[in-house]
């Protein structure tokens, strides 16, 4: 069954990012006393490994440049939980707390985009994937189904700072496989591009630069967020600041949202972005036009995406502070989006189908009469419930490329031919 009306995916990931970046500030649920009293002292966090001082081989699934892997809040069924470096919190659907019998102990509040938000905090809690469980993990409760539509998965939960800390993380992008170490017996061989992180609020953050034609690169630090799909997106702030508006030769209005309301962004590629030694050439890139909320903080220049950590094998060590990036298949490929102008969302129980949430203008989708509610049923007759959201997605990035869609509008069974081109 459809739920209408549907945010946009750039409002849904948008707020992905902005709730999960609150400081835990907690207000606990008990009664004042004028007596003081210790300061409550969570247990450690504990470490199980099932054999070994590793586990290898975690399978996930990439979902728009999300990494998505199945794992248990205590000895719950296996959910589907987003792995995200720039959460300074993990997160647990807010739906499934009674499901799980699990008790809050206090709140959790924070800013986004627009204003304050405010989450349950459960405690004591054990996060497990397959070979390794963390007990004793403080959890935010919130009401994270929305991006299920989004992300083509009902997402459970979001794996954060807490649980990341523990290991040296290496994500396998062209694998699609996670290995988990002991920091204390990491050793193996690294070949790629070790990058200094420091964290500022349980974040990681690491120096880049952004080059535009003709002007000299400019470096500010950047969130390592595995929890956004882009390449790059940059605070309002930095962007004023650096002037990059007034030297960009295209570009492209979109908006993006948070918990707060709706912002403003500018889509433009840029010449290069660099990381240490490593260049990413031509990648498109975001600068936010926001006036409140998170996108205008001046603490840090902006965030680096999915879209980079994909081209890599990503070792995230927060132990030594640091991360080490590997080329791999895909890293000269280049930066491409949607070139089709229709954003798509997932949709039924079992979120087989795609419907198209919403279509932009000017676009190929708009030029060729598709509208939002049509549910997209099947391309060049391949059914898009064996195909799939992200394959659909990627499909949909190849520049002259000509599909024939079988659309569903209302009772209507449609024939619609489509030819992508670049938006930008």
């Amino acid at each position: 069954m459809m739920c209408c009306p549907r945010p946009t995916k750039q409002v849904l990931l948008s707020v992905l990012v902005l709730i999960v970046s609150m400081p835990l500030h907690i207000t606990a649920q008990y009664p004042k006393r004028r007596v003081p009293v210790r300061k409550h002292r969570e247990p450690a966090a504990g470490v199980r490994f099932v054999s070994g001082q590793s586990t290898l081989k975690i399978p996930f699934e990439l979902s728009d440049n999300f990494i998505l892997l199945q794992a248990r809040v205590n000895d719950s069924r296996p959910l589907w939980f987003i792995f995200d470096t720039g959460a300074n919190s993990s997160v647990i659907n807010a739906g499934l707390v009674k499901e799980l019998k699990l008790e809050t102990r206090g709140k959790v509040g924070g800013n986004a985009s627009g204003g304050k938000i405010e989450a349950e905090l459960l405690s004591g809690l054990s996060l497990s994937v397959p070979g390794v469980t963390v007990s004793n993990q403080t959890i935010a409760s919130l009401p994270i189904d929305i991006f299920s539509p989004a992300l083509g998965k009902p997402i459970g939960g979001i794996i954060g700072y807490d649980f990341i800390k523990q290991f040296v993380v290496e994500v396998d992008y062209a694998a699609k496989v996670i290995n988990l170490y002991s920091p204390a017996t990491f050793n193996r061989s690294v070949s790629g591009e070790i990058l200094p992180i420091k964290f500022i609020n349980r974040k990681p953050f690491v120096s880049a630069k952004i080059k535009l034609d003709g002007r000299d690169a400019v470096e500010g630090m950047f969130m390592i967020d595995t929890g956004s799909d882009g390449v790059m997106s940059v605070n309002a702030p930095f962007a004023k600041t650096h002037q990059f508006l007034k030297f960009l030769p295209a570009v492209r209005q979109s908006s993006s949202g948070g918990a707060g309301g709706i912002s403003e962004t500018i889509m433009a590629r840029v010449e290069t972005i660099q990381l240490g030694r490593l260049t990413i050439n031509n990648p498109l890139i975001e600068f936010s036009q926001a006036t409140q909320g998170t996108d205008t903080l001046s603490s840090y220049a902006g965030l680096l995406g999915g879209e980079v950590f994909r081209r890599f094998t990503l070792v995230v060590d927060y132990p030594r502070q640091r991360i080490i990036l590997e080329p791999n298949a895909y890293f000269s490929e280049p930066v491409e989006a949607d070139m089709s102008g229709l954003d798509l969302m997932a949709d039924g129980e079992d979120f087989k189908n795609l419907v198209i949430n919403e279509v932009t203008a000017n676009s190929p989708g708009a030029e060729a009469g598709l509208k939002e509610e049509d549910e997209l049923v099947a391309v060049d007759g391949r059914p898009v419930s064996e195909l799939g959201l992200d394959q659909v997605r990627q499909m949909f990035k190849q520049e002259g490329k000509e599909y024939l869609l079988n659309i569903k509008r209302g009772e209507q069974t449609l024939q619609i031919r489509i030819k992508l081109r670049r938006l930008l």
